[in-house]
């Protein structure tokens, strides 16, 4: 009788093992393919709420982005002139629940604000999901001798440059002379 009930737990104890040892092949795999795993960066973005002309907040779900960049763009009689006014750093940091998923995935705000008389653009940045650090980025006097009341200017979501990872914020025409703006991201 003994002996019986040895051998009976003698098997429960050799089938643990054998599950103990395939959690474990399993939980290496998942840790090689994360490793290896192509990680192209993705960003979408969704318009939540457009108040006025002057004024846009986008919802945005990203993975694999580590960083958003915002450019303004002039363009006049031809002349294109570029100003950088700042990024938004995505915290990826290694998260155990990720290495089944794949990718580090992220989710929040960006609220876009222009200031006429100022010719200034306010973008508030915040993670909804991460440990990102919120963050303001604005720059003042970006057009001379003129104000965003001078332009016509449309809100855009999903507007995606070609074979780029470029999206379209905002473009506006002005009323006066025969000039354009715009308010890109590009991410990587």
């Amino acid at each position: 009788m003994l002996g019986q009930i040895r051998r009976h737990i003698a098997k429960k104890n050799e089938k643990l093992f054998y599950i103990f040892v395939l959690f474990i092949v399993a939980f290496g795999i998942s840790i090689v393919h994360y490793m290896f795993l192509e990680k192209d960066a993705v960003l979408s973005l969704k318009q939540d709420d457009v108040s006025s002309t002057y004024y846009a907040k986008y919802h945005y779900l990203s993975k694999n982005v580590n960083n958003i960049t915002f450019y303004f763009q002039y363009e006049k009689d031809g002349e294109i002139i570029q100003d950088v006014l700042g990024s938004y750093e995505i915290n990826n940091h290694f998260d155990i629940k990720n290495i089944f998923k794949g990718y580090s995935a992220d989710e929040g705000k960006i609220t876009v604000k222009l200031i006429d008389e100022d010719t200034c653009i306010y973008l508030d940045c915040s993670s909804n999901i991460n440990t990102s650090k919120p963050k303001t980025i604005s720059k003042i006097n970006l057009l001379e001798n003129e104000d965003f009341s001078n332009y016509k200017c449309y809100f855009i979501s999903e507007k995606r440059l070609k074979d780029k990872n470029v999206y379209t914020l905002m473009e506006g025409e002005s009323l006066k002379s025969n000039s354009k703006i715009k308010l890109h991201l590009t991410y990587e």
